[in-house]
C-alpha cells in the first residue's frame, strides 16, 4: 500500500528523515521535486562527501561508506549493493557530469563538509568546480590532493583560488610545478605532504602552522633546517608541530644544524613512536629540547635520498604551559573509554590509543603495538604507558587535556562499580554524550552497587546502545526518562510494559521477560496507530509467559505463516535481521510489520519494521 509520506505532521516527517540512509533518501528526493524540497527538513546533517573528479560520489556516515556509482543501463537504476561498511548503488548520473549530482547531493541532504577532494589526471574541471562552489558555501574540506594533470598551467593558475578553500587537515601535492612556479599559503591544515617540493622554502616553513610537515624533494639546505630548529627552540614557537620530514638533495656535510655537522644520530637511544595522526617512530635520534621543556627527537641521514626527522614527543606532559597550550585548539572530535585490566582507550576516527599505568620510571612514555585485538577498528591500536597511578585521575587528565566531550563506553568488567560511578559522575557533570553503556553479571559480593548505580543512569546522555545483564533483586524497579537507539536486557523481568509502551529505542531485545500475551496485544494495537514508535525497527523478547491462552492481535499463538519468504531487512548502518514464516502486520500509514510467535521451552516474540528499499525477500 502506497505511503501518502508528505501528510504526515512536519516533526513526524522531520524524525522519519533522520532515520534514513543516504541511499534511502536519495530514492525519495527522486520521486518529485515536492519530496525533494521536504527531504530538507531534516536539517543539515554531518555526513562528509568525498568527490575524485570521475563517475563515483562517496558519502561517509560515521564508519559506513555509501559510493553513488553511475549506471550503464537504466535497468540498473537504483540497484543497491548492500555490504555494511560498504555500500554501493547505482544511479543515473546528471548529463553535466559529477559537479551536478555533488551539488545535488549537497543541497538535498544539507552536507556541509568535504572529506576528501582529489584532484586526478583528466579530473581537473570538476574538481575545480566543487572547490569553487565549497568557497560560495563556505564549506570545510577535510582533505584536498593535488595529483597529475593534463595542463600543469591550469593547476597554476587554479592555485590562488586554493588559498581561499577551508582545508582542514591534509593537503597532498604531488605535481612538478614550472621552475618559477611561487606559491603563499595563506592558512595550513593540520597535515601537508608536498612531493617535487623545491617551491615550498624556508620562508613558508618559517611561517606553516601545520602538526605533521612532510616535504619530499625539497631544496632547503643545512643553513635553511638550522634557523628553523633555532626557532623551534624558543618558547611558544610552533605549538601545534609534531613532525617534520624533509628529503633534500641539498643536506650534506658541510655545515651544522644546531652545532652538529651531519650525519645526526645517537646509536644509543631507542626507538620513539609519537602519536601524531598515525604512527610515526624514530630511531637512534638525537635529543632536542625547547626553553619550556618540550623535547624534540632529531636524526639527519645522507646519502642518495638525505634526509632530515624530527619528532616532538608527550607534549602535554613537558610543562603546565605546554599542556594549556594544547587545549587552545578546542574540542577534538574523540572518544575514551576504558578497557580491562585498568587501561584508558582513547580513539582519533579509526586509530585507538591504548594509556596503561606502570611504576617503573624507565617504562614511562614508551609506545609499542597493543597486543590484544583492537575494538571497532582493523587497525592494531599503540600502547604506551603513563606514570598517572589512578585511573580516575587519568581519564580526568585525558578529557581536560584533549578537550573530549564523548564516552565512547561506560561499563563494569573490572568489577569494579565504584569507578563506573565514579566516571559516571563525570560525565553527568561535564554533560558528555555516552554512546554505550554495558552492566555486566559478574556475581560479585557488592551487587547491591549495581542497584544504587541505576539510580544515576536518567543522568547520562546515552546515545547508541544500553545492554544488562545483571540480575537484579525481585522488588527491582527503575523507570527510564529518555532511551538510546538500542537496549538489550537479559534477566528482563523489571522492564514492565508501561516501560514498553514508552520506549523510543530503533532495537529492543529482552530476555528473560515476564510480559504477557495481553501485554503485547495492548503494544501491538497501540503501534498500528499512525505516528506511534516511529523508530521502532527491530523488538525481540523471550518469555515464559507467552502462551496459547489468549490473542494477540486476535490471533492465538504460535503466530507463524509457512507460505511467507524469509525478510531480510538492512537498517542503522551495520544491523541487519531476518525473520521467516511470520505473518504481516499494517499500521494505519500502511508501514509494514513482520510478526512471528514461537511457543516451547523457551517462547519467544519477534517483530521486524520493514522499509521496501532496505528488504531482500528470499522463498525458502
Amino acid at each position: 500500500m502506497p505511503i501518502a509520506l508528505l501528510k504526515f505532521p512536519t516533526d513526524l516527517l522531520r524524525e522519519v528523515f533522520k532515520l534514513c540512509d543516504p541511499f534511502e533518501l536519495y530514492k525519495l528526493s527522486k520521486c518529485s521535486k515536492r519530496t525533494q524540497k521536504s527531504i530538507t527538513l531534516g536539517g543539515a546533517k554531518d555526513w562528509k562527501i568525498s568527490f575524485y573528479g570521475g563517475n563515483e560520489m562517496l558519502i561517509s556516515v560515521d564508519y559506513s561508506y555509501y559510493y553513488f556509482n553511475q549506471a550503464m543501463n537504466p535497468e540498473d537504476y537504483f540497484q543497491t549493493n548492500l555490504g555494511g561498511y560498504t555500500n554501493h548503488m547505482f544511479i543515473e548520473f546528471p548529463v553535466e557530469g559529477g559537479f551536478d549530482l555533488f551539488v545535488y547531493l549537497t543541497n538535498t541532504f544539507g552536507i556541509r563538509t568535504i572529506k576528501s577532494l582529489q584532484m586526478m589526471y583528466g579530473s581537473f574541471a570538476n574538481v575545480s568546480k566543487v572547490a569553487k562552489f565549497s568557497i560560495e558555501r563556505n564549506m570545510e574540506t577535510e582533505s584536498f590532493g593535488i595529483g597529475f594533470a593534463q595542463d600543469v598551467q591550469d593547476v597554476v593558475n587554479f592555485m590562488p583560488m586554493l588559498s581561499q578553500m577551508n582545508i582542514t587537515q591534509l593537503l597532498e601535492c604531488s605535481l612538478m610545478f614550472p621552475p618559477d612556479f611561487h606559491f603563499e599559503f595563506v592558512k595550513y591544515p593540520s597535515q601537508i605532504c608536498i612531493r617535487n617540493s623545491s617551491w615550498f622554502n624556508i620562508n613558508q616553513l618559517q611561517d606553516c602552522t601545520s602538526a605533521e610537515v612532510r616535504l619530499y624533494d625539497s631544496i632547503l639546505s643545512n643553513q635553511d633546517l638550522n634557523a628553523f630548529l633555532q626557532t623551534w627552540k624558543n618558547a611558544g614557537a610552533f605549538p601545534n608541530l609534531r613532525l617534520l620530514l624533509i628529503q633534500s638533495r641539498k643536506i650534506d656535510n658541510q655545515s651544522p644544524i644546531l652545532g652538529m655537522i651531519p650525519p645526526i644520530v645517537n646509536v644509543n637511544n631507542p626507538r620513539i613512536r609519537v602519536l601524531v595522526h598515525g604512527y610515526d617512530d624514530i630511531i637512534n635520534a638525537v635529543r632536542v629540547t625547547k626553553e619550556d621543556g618540550t623535547i624534540g627527537w632529531l636524526k639527519v641521514e645522507l646519502g642518495i635520498y638525505a634526509s632530515l626527522e624530527f619528532l616532538i614527543y608527550c607534549l602535554s606532559k613537558c610543562s603546565k604551559r605546554v599542556r594549556k597550550s594544547i587545549t587552545w585548539r578546542g574540542p577534538r572530535n574523540w572518544k575514551i573509554r576504558h578497557g580491562k585490566s585498568k587501561t584508558t582507550w582513547v580513539r582519533c576516527g579509526e586509530d585507538q590509543y591504548v594509556f596503561k599505568h606502570t611504576i617503573n620510571p624507565d617504562e614511562y612514555y614508551k609506545t609499542s603495538l597493543w597486543p590484544y585485538s583492537a575494538i571497532f577498528s582493523n587497525i592494531q591500536p599503540l600502547s604506551m604507558f603513563v606514570d598517572i597511578a589512578e585511573r580516575g585521575d587519568l581519564f580526568n587528565y585525558l578529557l581536560d587535556t584533549f578537550k573530549i566531550t564523548i564516552v565512547e563506553l561506560l561499563d563494569n568488567c573490572d568489577e569494579d562499580i565504584e569507578f563506573l560511578r565514579q566516571t559516571s559522575s563525570i560525565a553527568i557533570d561535564k554533560n558528555m554524550e555516552v554512546e554505550q553503556v554495558n552492566l555486566y553479571d559478574l556475581k560479585n559480593p557488592r551487587g547491591r552497587d549495581a542497584v544504587d548505580f541505576m539510580s544515576v543512569m536518567n543522568q547520562l546522555k546515552i546515545t547508541q546502545s544500553f545492554y544488562c545483564c545483571i540480575e537484579f533483586p525481585s522488588n527491582f524497579q527503575h523507570q527510564f526518562t529518555t532511551y538510546p537507539n538500542e537496549i538489550c536486557v537479559l534477566n528482563s523481568t523489571w522492564f514492565k510494559i508501561g516501560q514498553l509502551l514508552n520506549c523510543t529505542c530503533v532495537k529492543i531485545e529482552l530476555i528473560g521477560s515476564v510480559l504477557r500475551n495481553q501485554d503485547f496485544d495492548v503494544f501491538f494495537k497501540k503501534w498500528k496507530k499512525t505516528g506511534t514508535y516511529p523508530n521502532l525497527r527491530w523488538l525481540k523478547i523471550a518469555s515464559k509467559k507467552i502462551d496459547n491462552q489468549s490473542t494477540i492481535l486476535e490471533i492465538v499463538p504460535p503466530i507463524t505463516n509457512a507460505n511467507n519468504p524469509l525478510i531480510e531487512a538492512s537498517f542503522g548502518y551495520n544491523d541487519s535481521f531476518e525473520i521467516s514464516k511470520a505473518v504481516r502486520i499494517t499500521k494505519d500509514d500502511g508501514t509494514e510489520g513482520w510478526l512471528k510467535v514461537e511457543l516451547g521451552n523457551w517462547p519467544k516474540l519477534k517483530f521486524l519494521v520493514v522499509k521496501p528499499e532496505s528488504v531482500n525477500v528470499t522463498n525458502t
